[in-house]
Formats: structure tokens, sequence, C-alpha cells
């Protein structure tokens, strides 16, 4: 008979547990490497990392729970003034459910990064970073300098970890990878492509974490990366904030899409809203099953989008306006009337919505981009946007191939390689634009 599973307030102790672990691999790399345990050295600050993460989530459950707590009086749980406390217009169950997997999905993405960081940083301090640095090629590459096997327990652990991640983006399903069976402290993992992941509970993800930590300690007093007495640079740490994984380049030095697409199933490129983010699959959709005309045209319209939604968070509320759950009714209003004055314009008389140059030209004013990065902007969709919105294919071949066409029949018969050509552009240039979260309302 399967065991009733624990009350998440029982794994907090094992929570602690883990903390205390990495506290004990810290003080191994200061005793060992000879690092200095303040030391911005890529161990540190991954060891540090974890236990700061490990250590939110703990007291942001805790938090829930004393809340839950002072809304009980003498055994009667006020379930109205607990969701009124949390700002929460639906019942208990969903509220849970809703705090719950937002907290576990941001959990194991934060503690997958961490773990993926440490590799890439461990890897190229050795000089022996694989081509491709997607997080299975990191692993395959990080196990085998350690003398590990790339195919061993090892690799089964950190594998489950990705995996289980990938299903809480992925509505609970295990929809691309092999399928695994793994057993760890009695507990069962089990990965089917194409069917839904049971393993994904709170007492799960605490021994899968733990198992993974253990895996961690053995690369770290493994004798390669015991051995590294220099400080191992992390990008974030000395303060070169650029992404520590670009997207990557092939040996032409252009960007590879199946990189882009890896890095958005793994979550690395978020938008404003939801329907931005399923275009954006859409586009990757289309562009690998050869649909470039399709992919090129929706991702164009993205792009106009992903401006039009920022300028609208920018300036929908007037300065003094702080929107809450009692002025709901309000914040609709003004969405609406700025909707309105982007597709209408001011002058509704006139029907001429803003143009992409007055929504560049308002974001720069309110400091959202700089003056150089609205040149830039509107250069892109000058160039781009507006030949692919009138068909203007002419004027395309020019942009794309850099010469002029000689005749009509060169324009139909190069149509498909320009539309391939300008659909690697846009959803690179769209990738580019959120990755680094510029236009992300903060």
């Amino acid at each position: 008979m399967p065991q009733k599973p624990k009350h998440i307030m029982e794994l907090i102790p094992k929570f602690r547990e883990i903390v205390e672990y990495l506290e004990r691999i810290k003080k191994y790399v200061e005793v060992e490497s000879k690092i200095s345990y303040t030391s911005q050295d890529a161990r540190m600050v991954a060891l540090d990392s974890l236990q700061i993460t490990i250590s939110a989530v703990g007291m942001w459950i805790q938090c829930c729970n004393s809340l839950a707590n002072l809304h009980t009086k003498q055994g009667t749980f006020d379930e109205t003034g607990f969701l009124n406390s949390v700002g929460s217009g639906v019942n208990k169950k969903q509220t849970e459910m809703i705090m719950f997997s937002y907290l576990r999905l941001s959990f194991m993405t934060l503690i997958h990064f961490k773990i993926e960081n440490l590799f890439y940083n461990t890897l190229r301090h050795l000089n022996a970073l694989p081509e491709k640095t997607s997080y299975w090629k990191l692993t395959d590459k990080i196990l085998s300098q350690c003398s590990f096997s790339k195919k061993g327990v090892e690799k089964d652990i950190l594998t489950a970890f990705a995996y289980l991640r990938n299903s809480l983006h992925n509505n609970g399903i295990h929809r691309k990878g092999n399928n695994l069976k793994l057993k760890i402290d009695q507990m069962e993992f089990i990965f089917i492509e194409g069917s839904r992941v049971e393993c994904a509970s709170w007492e799960h993800i605490v021994v899968l974490l733990k198992a993974n930590v253990d895996i961690l300690k053995k690369i770290i007093q493994s004798h390669k990366v015991k051995n590294i007495i220099n400080k191992i640079k992390d990008d974030f740490a000395f303060g070169n904030f650029s992404y520590p994984h670009p997207v990557s380049f092939n040996k032409k030095g252009k960007m590879n899409i199946r990189e882009i697409i890896d890095k958005k199933k793994k979550g690395k490129v978020s938008f404003h809203l939801k329907i931005e983010d399923e275009m954006y699959d859409e586009i990757l959709v289309n562009f690998q099953e050869n649909r470039f005309i399709t992919s090129a045209t929706t991702a164009f319209v993205l792009y106009e989008k992903i401006f039009t939604t920022r300028l609208l968070r920018e300036t929908a509320y007037p300065d003094d306006f702080i929107p809450s759950k009692e002025n709901n009714n309000e914040q609709l209003d003004y969405l609406i009337n700025k909707e309105s004055e982007i597709v209408d314009g001011k002058n509704k008389s006139k029907k001429r919505g803003m143009s992409f140059q007055d929504i560049t030209k308002e974001l720069e004013e309110k400091c959202v981009i700089s003056k150089e990065e609205k040149r830039t902007h509107d250069s892109f969709y000058n160039k781009y946007r507006i030949p692919v919105s009138h068909g203007l294919t002419y004027r395309l071949y020019e942009s794309i191939l850099g010469i002029k066409p000689k005749n009509f029949f060169e324009i139909e018969m190069k149509h498909e390689e320009i539309y391939t050509r300008l659909s690697e552009i846009v959803i690179k240039k769209i990738y580019t634009l959120m990755w680094t979260g510029k236009l992300i309302k903060r």
C-alpha cells in the first residue's frame, strides 16, 4: 500500500539538513582547494546560491503555514480571512494549488540553473566546454572530466532532476527525452514519454535534490576539480552579467536555432503574456516544419506586440494610481482606454493608431529604452517588418541576400531562401530582446 504523502511542513527539517550539507561542502572547498570562505569562486557562489534558494523556499512555506495558523481560532479555520490576507479570489484549495505550484516550479528552475551554471563555469575553467553547451552536453562532459560514467547512476540522477523540472513546464507531462526509471531512498522516479509524471511531490523533490547535492559533492571532491586552487570565474559574481550560457554559434559564427528552441523549452526566455509565449512556440514549430513564410509573418506580429504590451503596461495607469484588489474595474478601464489610444490614436475621429515609431518614442521618453536602442529597433522594423506586411519581396531580396535581383523570376526562385533567412533573423531578434529582460515590466 502506498504511503500517505507527508504534510509539507514535515519536510522543513529536510530542507535544513540539505542547507547544512551544502555548508559542509563549502568548508571542504575552503580547506582542500585553499579557497576563501567568502570568495567569489564559482563553487562557493553556486553552493551559497543553493543554500539561499532552499532557505527562501523553506521560509515561504513556513510563512504560509503561520498565516493559516493565525486564521485558526479554537480549531476553526477562517477561510475567508485567510483568502483576503493573501489577496485570493478563489477557494482555499485552488489558492494552495496556485501558490505552491508556482513556488515549486520557481524552486526547481532556480536550483537547476545553479547546478547548470556551476558545471558551465567549471568546464570553462578547465578549457573543456563542449561545442554545444546544452545541459545534457554539460553533464556528460563534467562527469567525464571527473572520471564518472556518462551512463551511470550519477547521470540518471542529474537527468531525473532536469526531467522533473521540464515536466512542471509541460503541465506535468514528460514530453521529450528517453524513458527513465530510478529509485532513490525507496522512492521511485518514473519518466515515460507522453505520460504524466507522478513523482513531482515536494517529498520527491527533496529526495531528488539531496541526491543531486550528493553528485555535486562528488564532482567538487574529484581530483581534477579539488586541485583547482585558483578562483573559478562566475560571470554574475564578478560583475559580468551577460548570461553564462549564450545561444550557441556554429562554426560559421551563426546563431543556432536549435539552441534557441532548447533554451525556450528550458524557460530561459519569458514574455509578458501567455499569448506572446504561445506565439513564439508556434513560430518555432513553423520554422521546424519548414513553414517559413508563416513563421516570419507571425514573428513580426509578435515583435511589434512585445513593444505594444510594454508600452501598455508602462503608461496605462496614472502616476498616482496603485493597482489593488479593490480597484479592478478601474484598472480594466485604464487598460482599455490606453489600448484604444494605441490602436485608434489620441484623435479618434481620424482613426489613426500609433505607429511603431510612436510607440518606441514613448518608451524612450519613459526611459525604458535609450535613444540608440530606439534607432536600432526602428531601423529593424523599417528594414524587415514593413516589406513583410506589404509583401515587398523585391525589397526583402536585397535586404536579405545583399544584392539586387536580375529579374522577377529570380525573386520567385529564391523566395523560400529569403523567408528562411528572414525567419532566422526575427526569431533571433525576439530571443535576444526578451532574453535581456529589457522590455519586461518589473
